[in-house]
C-alpha cells in the first residue's frame, strides 16, 4: 500500500525511524524492480513478411508489484505512418512480480526496415517501454512481399531441397524461405496470422509435437479458418495415422476421406513414387530401393472414398497423394513419411516434395529479361501495384500535368524576380517599395494555386473500391476481399470501418473483417521496402480484431489504400448439379444463386472456359453437348469480348483486366503472360482451386454496385461519381464416376 502510494506522489511522514521502502532510518533503500520488456519475437522462427499480419510474441518480466496492464505496439504502415495495436478490448495482461510472461499480438508492418516501439501502460500511465530498431537480432528474419513463406512443423521432409530444383530469375534472391518449427505451441491462434504464409507443411511422424493440438483447440480452428479462406496445407501421415487422424485431434478434419483406426496397408513398391517425382524428367535417377538398408516397405494409411484428386497411388485402392478442396483453400494430404528411412535417404525425395509444393523445376531466365527495367518505368512488378494505379484514378478528380507545374513555377520566379523588379523601378522609383510588392504577389499567386487545386480537385471525399464475393456452394462459405482507394479533399483524420452487404439483400448481416492498409510491393517510391520514415502525423489505431481503423490521417488532396478480407455464412439456397465427362468437360447444371444480374459470365473447370455472357437472378444453366468450351487460358488472356490482343498491358488501369489476371493469374499463363507476378495478394487466384475438381462460375454485379459499404464515423464514404466494381465467383463441386489421378 505505502508503495503504491508513493508511486502516486504521496509523502507520509517517518514513523519510528521506518523510512517509506520499509528499510531502516539511515539505511540506503534499493530501487524498486521495474516492469521489463526482455524481448520479441515476429512470425515464424523470427522470418515474417512485410505487409501482411504477423504473430509477435512479447516477453515481460513483472516489477515489484502484481499489476494488470495493457501491452501497445507502434509500427508503421505502407505510408510510413505510425499504426498501433493493443490488447485493449481483450484480456489484460497479469503480472506477476519478478514472473517472466508473454503477450501474443499480430501487427502489420509497412516497412523492411521499421521501428518497433512497445510500450507497456498501467491504465494511461506508461510503465515500460522499448523500442526495437535495424540492428536489434529480432527484425533480422524480415522478408520483402515478394518472398514465398514455406512454414513446416516437423522432421525436414526435403524442402530445403526442393527449393534448390526449384529454378529462379536473375533478379530473384532466394525467392522462397522455410521457416521451422520445433512444437505446435508456436502456430497462430488467429487465422489472419497465417496472412504472409503461402504454405504450411506439417509432418507427423513425431506424433508428440501435435498432442496439444486438439480438436477444439484455437491454434487447430485457426489453421482451419486460414486453409478455408484460401490457404494451402501440405499433411504428411504415415504411420502415426492411428493418433493423427483420430476423431479428437486438430489434423483429423484434414484428411480427405475416411480412416478407420489401426486400418493401415504396407506398401512394398515404390513404383508410384519414383512415376510421380520424375513424371516430368527424362534423365536417369535413382530408385528409393537403392536407398533402402533393407528393402522397400512403408506402413501407410488407408483412406477410403476420398475427396479430390488423387495424384499417386499404389493401383485403385491405395491412395497416396491427394489433391482436397476445402472451401477455398486446398489440402495435399500426402499417405507417406517422408522424414523417415527410406525416402529420408532418397536422392530424389527434393523433386518429389517439389511437385507437392506446385514448384516449377528448372531453369526460368527465359521468363521475361526485361523485368527489371520495366519494373523501374511502372514503379511494381506485382498485380497489387498495377491494381492501385487504377483505383487511384477518380472521375472529377484533375492533376496538371508536370509541364504545367514546371512552367507555372518558371512563370511564378520570374514574377518575383525581374518582373518585380523592373515594375518597382518603374512606377515606384524607389526600391524599398518591393518590401510591399514582393509580399503581395506571394500572397495573391498562393491564393490563386490554393483556388486553382481547390477548382482541379474537387472539395468532396471520393472512393474507389473494387470487391470479389466468393461463394462455396457446397459449404455455403463467403470469402469476401475489398480493396479501397480514399481521397481526401481535407486534412483530417477518419474513423473507418466495412459493413459487408448480405448476399440475399436483406441488409446487416453477421460477418468476420480484417480492416487494414494496402501496401506497395517492391523498392520503387512508396514502396514497402523503401527506408523512409514517418512522423508527421500522430499514431492511429488499427487492430485486426476490432474492423476498425481510428484516427487514420489522409493529408489534404491525397488519396490512401485500404484493404480488407471478410467473410460470413451464406443465407440463400444454392442449386447446383455437375459432373465430370470424358475430356473432363462439364455436364449437369448449376445457377445464379443472387438476386441481381450478372454480366460478362464464364464457368471454369480444369483447362476449359464456357462463356455465359449475361445470367439473370437465379436463372439455371444447362452444360450439355451444345454448349461448346473454349481454352481456358485463351479465354482469360483475351477477355469476355474476345479482343484480338493477347499481349497484356502492365500499364493498363482498366480494373476488370487487372482482376481477370489476379483471380485466374497462373491459369492464364502467369508472368510469362503479364510480366507481372501475384504475390502480394496470391490467395485471390483460384487457378490452384481448379487443379482439385471444382468449377468457378464467374460474374459481374450491376455498375456502381458494391459488396461492403465503407464508413468513416458511421456515415457511408464516396458518391455517385465513384468507381465500384463488383466480381462474384461461385465455387461448385464436381462428381466423377471413378477416382481421377490427374493433376
Amino acid at each position: 500500500m505505502i508503495a503504491r502510494l508513493a508511486k502516486h506522489g504521496w509523502w507520509c511522514p517517518l514513523l519510528l525511524g521506518i523510512s517509506l521502502s520499509g528499510a531502516p532510518a539511515g539505511v540506503e533503500a534499493a530501487e524498486p524492480q521495474a516492469v521489463e520488456i526482455t524481448s520479441i519475437r515476429l512470425g515464424f522462427d523470427g522470418k515474417a513478411k512485410v505487409g501482411y499480419w504477423i504473430p509477435m510474441q512479447i516477453a515481460l518480466r513483472g516489477g515489484a508489484e502484481s499489476l494488470t496492464a495493457q501491452v501497445e505496439v507502434t509500427v508503421p504502415d505502407s505510408d510510413g505512418t505510425a499504426s498501433r495495436i493493443s490488447t485493449r478490448g481483450e484480456k489484460p495482461v497479469l503480472l506477476s512480480p519478478g514472473q517472466e510472461s508473454s503477450v501474443l499480438l499480430y501487427v502489420k508492418l509497412g516497412r523492411l526496415e521499421p521501428t518497433i516501439t512497445v510500450d507497456v501502460k498501467d491504465e494511461e500511465e506508461t510503465i515500460a517501454t522499448r523500442t526495437f530498431d535495424l540492428g536489434d537480432e529480432a527484425l533480422d528474419g524480415l522478408l520483402s512481399s515478394e518472398k514465398q513463406l514455406i512454414v513446416s512443423l516437423g522432421e525436414p521432409i526435403g524442402i530445403t531441397e526442393a527449393i534448390k530444383l526449384r529454378g529462379q530469375n536473375d533478379w530473384e534472391d532466394e525467392p522462397v524461405v522455410e521457416a521451422r518449427l520445433t512444437d505446435a505451441s508456436h502456430l497462430p491462434t488467429r487465422w489472419y496470422g497465417y496472412d504472409g504464409v503461402d504454405v504450411v507443411v506439417l509432418s507427423t511422424s513425431e506424433a508428440s509435437l501435435y498432442r496439444d493440438l486438439t480438436g477444439d483447440s484455437a491454434r487447430a480452428a485457426a489453421l482451419d479458418s486460414w486453409v478455408r479462406r484460401g490457404g494451402k496445407l501440405v499433411l504428411c501421415v504415415g504411420k502415426e495415422a492411428p493418433e493423427v487422424l483420430d476423431s479428437g485431434h486438430g489434423l483429423s478434419q484434414f484428411s480427405p476421406g475416411k480412416f478407420a483406426a489401426g486400418d493401415m496397408a504396407i506398401l512394398r513398391s515404390s513404383a508410384a513414387i519414383e512415376e510421380f517425382a520424375f513424371a516430368d524428367y527424362s534423365g536417369t535417377h535413382d530408385g528409393v530401393s537403392t536407398s533402402a538398408a533393407v528393402g522397400f516397405r512403408l506402413d501407410v494409411p488407408r483412406i477410403g472414398t476420398p475427396q479430390g484428386r488423387v495424384l499417386m497411388s499404389d493401383g485403385q485402392s491405395l491412395p497416396l497423394v491427394i489433391r482436397t478442396a476445402r472451401d477455398f483453400g486446398q489440402v495435399i494430404f500426402v499417405a507417406l513419411d517422408l522424414d523417415r528411412p527410406p525416402l529420408s535417404r532418397w536422392s530424389g525425395r527434393g523433386r518429389l516434395v517439389a511437385r507437392l509444393l506446385d514448384f516449377e523445376i528448372g531453369d526460368r531466365k527465359s521468363d521475361t529479361q526485361t523485368n527489371i527495367a520495366q519494373f523501374r518505368y511502372w514503379g511494381y512488378d506485382d498485380h497489387v501495384g498495377q491494381l492501385r494505379s487504377g483505383l487511384d484514378e477518380f472521375p472529377g478528380v484533375r492533376v496538371l500535368p508536370f509541364s504545367v507545374i514546371a512552367g507555372l513555377l518558371i512563370f511564378y520566379i520570374i514574377l518575383i524576380g525581374p518582373v518585380d523588379y523592373f515594375f518597382v523601378k518603374k512606377y515606384f522609383k524607389k526600391m524599398h517599395y518591393t518590401w510591399i510588392t514582393f509580399p503581395a504577389t506571394v500572397i495573391t499567386i498562393s491564393v490563386v494555386v490554393y483556388l486553382l487545386a481547390y477548382w482541379l480537385k474537387g472539395s468532396e471525399v471520393r472512393l474507389n473500391q473494387v470487391d470479389v464475393v466468393d461463394l462455396n456452394a457446397s459449404s455455403g462459405a463467403v470469402r469476401g476481399t475489398t480493396w479501397m482507394a480514399v481521397y481526401s479533399p481535407h486534412n483530417v483524420p477518419y474513423d473507418l470501418t466495412l459493413r459487408p452487404d448480405s448476399l440475399s439483400g436483406a441488409g446487416e448481416t453477421e460477418s468476420d473483417v480484417v480492416l487494414s492498409w494496402l501496401g506497395l510491393p517492391g523498392d520503387a517510391l512508396g514502396g514497402m521496402q523503401q527506408n523512409s520514415r514517418g512522423g508527421m502525423f500522430a499514431a492511429y489505431d488499427c487492430s485486426p480484431t476490432e474492423n476498425q481503423l481510428d484516427k487514420v490521417p489522409i493529408p489534404v488532396w491525397s488519396s490512401k489504400m485500404f484493404t480488407a478480407r471478410w467473410g460470413m455464412s451464406a443465407d440463400m439456397p444454392i442449386e447446383g448439379k455437375l459432373s465430370e465427362a470424358a475430356g473432363q468437360l462439364l455436364r449437369g447444371t448449376a445457377s445464379n444463386p443472387f438476386d441481381l444480374e450478372l454480366t460478362d459470365c464464364v464457368m471454369l473447370y480444369a483447362d476449359w472456359a464456357y462463356p455465359l455472357d449475361k445470367i439473370r437472378p437465379h436463372e439455371e444453366i444447362v452444360f450439355d453437348e451444345e454448349l461448346s468450351p473454349k481454352k481456358a487460358r485463351t479465354y482469360l488472356q483475351r477477355g469476355p469480348r474476345r479482343s484480338s490482343k493477347k499481349d497484356y498491358d502492365p500499364e493498363g488501369t482498366d480494373l476488370r483486366v487487372i482482376l481477370r489476371a489476379m483471380m485466374f493469374h497462373d491459369l492464364a499463363g502467369g508472368r510469362s503472360h503479364t510480366s507481372l507476378v501475384n504475390q502480394y495478394q496470391r490467395f485471390i487466384d483460384m487457378s490452384a482451386l481448379l487443379k482439385s475438381g471444382q468449377a468457378v462460375l464467374v460474374g459481374y454485379g450491376p455498375a456502381g454496385h458494391s459488396a461492403a459499404t465503407l464508413l468513416n464515423d458511421s456515415e457511408p464514404v464516396g458518391g455517385e461519381g465513384d468507381q465500384r466494381l463488383t466480381v462474384y465467383r461461385v465455387v461448385f463441386p464436381v462428381a466423377r464416376g471413378s477416382v481421377s489421378t490427374d493433376e
